[in-house]
């Protein structure tokens, strides 16, 4: 963790944008108030990180019709990028209470009407960020 935290140290302090000492200065204000709550809930963060600024890249064009379903925003931001549909489904979430179900019977329908579809499925990938190896294992078993 400390060689992952001098990393980030470095990249923050060499960031050149036009704004990046005011985000800096934030980001360093945020330490009292983001460490004084996260104890209060048991956790460990202690700074808020700002990033991401930067512009969208062109993707090419695909030459079929598609739809992603996804609760993660950074999956759902590359559909849009390559000009996907992505739709919300009630009860998909990027957490362990996924409904697949429903996730799986949506994707059935729309394949009628589209070239493909891209289901994302977080829970598996979420468990594992989190050491939940239980979770992990319903996860897996719920879809299989």
């Amino acid at each position: 963790m400390a060689v992952l935290m001098s990393q980030l140290l470095s990249w923050a302090e060499n960031s050149l944008g036009p704004a990046s000492g005011l985000l800096k200065k934030l980001m360093d204000a945020s330490i009292p108030v983001v460490t004084e709550t996260a104890a209060a809930v048991g956790s460990t963060a202690s700074q808020i990180w700002l990033w991401g600024q930067g512009t969208r890249p062109q993707l090419p064009s695909f030459a079929v019709s598609g739809q992603l379903l996804s609760a993660v925003d950074l999956v759902r931001g590359l559909g849009v990028l390559a000009d996907l549909e992505v739709l919300d489904v009630l009860g998909a979430s990027a957490g362990f209470n996924n409904d697949y179900r429903a996730q799986r019977e949506a994707c059935l329908e729309l394949l009628k009407s589209r070239d493909f579809f891209l289901l994302h499925l977080e829970a598996t990938d979420e468990s594992g960020h989190q050491g939940e190896v239980a979770e992990k294992i319903k996860a897996l078993e719920l879809w299989d």
